[in-house]
């Protein structure tokens, strides 16, 4: 298949996936602009796919399980590893067990798509597959109860037409604050 115009990130899941003939593993990242050729490996490949189809040309940037660079987050107990950083951000985040962070906001919005463990106060429960997107502006207070590590995409949403308010309420599924 070959990748369509427009500026993409690729998060390979499960399975394989070659591009351009270079053989990507599961957990594998990829920012690139389309007009590549990708195959799925013997045993298929599920992605996470973002496209952003009106951006300007951009590097090819290829981060391998085996080469993430991970730092301390901004709290004790949450570790980020920065895939993308330019016009968005992309990235891998983990979460110790009773972490939690204080209530904020994204300007342009957030999207989180849970790979393992859970996340509550985002603003719902999220387990392993799930995913969830933040409108720019909601206020959330993600907190993990065991081990946990999301894909985080942030800064890609436009403000307009969004106030400074939540669109997501809590669920009766969020159970009681740690």
């Amino acid at each position: 298949m070959t990748v369509e115009e427009g500026r993409h990130d690729l998060f390979v899941l499960t399975g394989g996936l070659r591009l351009d003939g270079r053989d990507l593993a599961t957990g594998a990242y990829v920012a690139m602009d389309g007009g590549s050729d990708l195959t799925a490996g013997e045993a298929g490949a599920t992605l996470f796919h973002f496209r952003k189809r009106h951006a300007g040309p951009a590097s090819r940037t290829i981060v391998n399980p085996g080469n993430r660079v991970w730092r301390t987050g901004i709290i004790p107990g949450v570790r980020r590893c920065d895939l993308r950083v330019s016009d968005h951000e992309v990235a891998l985040v983990t979460f110790d067990p009773a972490t939690r962070i204080r209530p904020h906001r994204h300007h342009r919005g957030e999207e989180i798509y849970v790979l393992a463990g859970a996340l509550h106060g985002a603003p719902m429960r999220l387990g392993p597959g799930e995913w969830h997107r933040l409108d720019p502006h909601a206020i959330h207070a993600p907190r993990a109860m065991e081990a946990t590590m999301i894909l985080l995409l942030t800064g890609h949403l436009s403000s307009e037409g969004f106030g400074a308010r939540s669109t997501h309420p809590p669920t009766p599924r969020d159970p009681d604050p740690l």
